[in-house]
């Protein structure tokens, strides 16, 4: 088999932990480097990018910064991991609601805001994640992040449920999301279903189940949605970026500030311009 490197658009099922998706894709294409894009709890499930060979050198380049999900949330109750992955430890009334009076409170979270960050997360905490602690039964002060909440849309509503889609910056949690809109709502909440559709410029419609994989579904390198742009260069400037060499930008008729050089169907590295001179920020050979 001929080596493998590119992208693969993977749909990530329930039960399923995003490293064991990973692994699968890796042991599919018979190829011992794989990574992914975006962590996904083993409950939640959708889109999971995986990079296959060369193409984890990429990783840190495709913009991740936004993320789109579809939350179905349980009202009135509440489980310690906040999804169905534990027991409901808590109840509580649920006033009467409207989809109206949910829309203003979906309205009032849009911008940034303090999130308490759950204590079943992978979140570090002196070398140690979060749930580590939480299953050992350790109490650890609670910890907090900004993020970004760029829509929320209410998709339905009925008796205890709510469905919603969101669009959140990097590193958002749903669940706790969902939890501090249940709260402004009156009550508690917990996640019943959580499906990733979109992280960056990739969307859920072009991904595939593991059982549905075929080889023509790697993206190659150069295809691979970036900042930089691919441009085929000569055979004196493919000799200087095999070193990584730095050259002046007026080696190219090219103006754009980042780069992907190519050359005879090989992506080479990603190049930055700095002045007038492109230095080289990733060999891909």
């Amino acid at each position: 088999m001929n080596e493998v490197n590119g992208l693969v658009l993977i749909y990530k099922e329930k039960g399923v932990t995003s490293r064991e998706v990973t692994n699968q894709v890796s042991k599919f294409f018979g190829v011992k480097k794989c990574g992914h894009l975006g962590t996904l709890d083993p409950f939640a499930e959708g889109l999971l990018p995986v990079f296959i060979g060369k193409a984890t050198k990429m990783i840190p380049y495709v913009d991740d910064e936004s993320k789109t999900y579809t939350a179905t949330m349980r009202l009135g109750e509440r489980t310690e991991s906040l999804d169905t992955d534990s027991k409901v430890i808590e109840t509580s009334d649920i006033p009467p609601l409207s989809e109206d009076k949910i829309k203003e409170v979906f309205t009032s979270f849009i911008g940034t805001y303090k999130q308490k960050i759950p204590k079943e997360s992978a979140k570090r905490v002196n070398g140690k994640h979060l749930y580590e602690y939480a299953h050992k039964g350790v109490d650890v002060a609670s910890q907090y992040k900004d993020v970004t909440i760029y829509s929320l849309d209410l998709i339905s509503y009925s008796d205890k449920e709510i469905t919603f889609s969101a669009t959140v910056s990097k590193g958002t949690y749903i669940r706790a999301l969902s939890l501090d809109i249940a709260l402004a709502l009156g009550t508690i909440s917990y996640l019943t279903s959580l499906i990733r559709t979109r992280i960056g410029a990739y969307h859920i419609g072009y991904a595939h189940k593991i059982s549905e994989l075929i080889g023509s579904d790697v993206i190659p390198l150069k295809d691979i949605k970036t900042e930089y742009k691919p441009i085929e260069i000569s055979d004196d400037l493919y000799q200087k970026a095999l070193h990584g060499n730095s050259f002046p930008s007026n080696y190219l008729i090219e103006t754009n500030d980042k780069i992907l050089l190519c050359y005879k169907g090989e992506t080479v590295a990603l190049y930055k311009k700095e002045g007038d001179t492109y230095i080289c920020e990733r060999g891909l050979l």
